[in-house]
C-alpha cells in the first residue's frame, strides 16, 4: 500500500494513530482466529478462548485511536468491529485477516 494511500484510508477510519496506546495488533491475533465474517455492518472476528485478554487488550486500544468504529467484546470468543461500509472495506484492506 502507498503512503498515499494508507494517509487515505487512516482518514476515512478516522483514526488518531498517535493516541493508540501500546497493545497488541492484527498480527498478535491472527493466532487465535477462527474465523472472520463481513456482515452488512460489521466484521466479526471469532477467536479461540486463550486468546480473550489479547483480543481485549486491542480492542481497547482500538476504540481509543479508532473511535469512529465500535470494538465490541460483550460476548465471549467473539469480536465485533462495526463501521461504515467504506470504513469497514477499509479496515479490511489495510488488515487482511480481519
Amino acid at each position: 500500500m502507498t503512503l498515499d494511500r494508507w494517509s487515505d484510508t487512516v482518514e476515512l477510519l478516522a483514526c488518531d494513530i498517535g493516541a493508540r496506546p501500546p497493545a497488541p495488533g492484527p498480527d498478535d491475533l491472527a493466532p487465535f482466529v477462527v474465523a472472520v465474517n463481513r456482515e452488512a455492518d460489521a466484521i466479526v472476528v471469532r477467536y479461540r478462548p486463550e486468546g480473550e485478554a489479547l483480543v481485549a487488550s486491542f480492542a481497547s486500544a482500538e476504540s481509543i485511536c479508532c473511535s469512529s468504529l465500535t470494538w465490541d467484546t460483550q460476548f465471549s470468543g467473539i469480536l465485533r468491529i462495526g463501521g461504515t461500509v467504506a470504513q469497514l472495506n477499509a479496515l479490511q484492506e489495510l488488515f487482511p485477516g480481519l
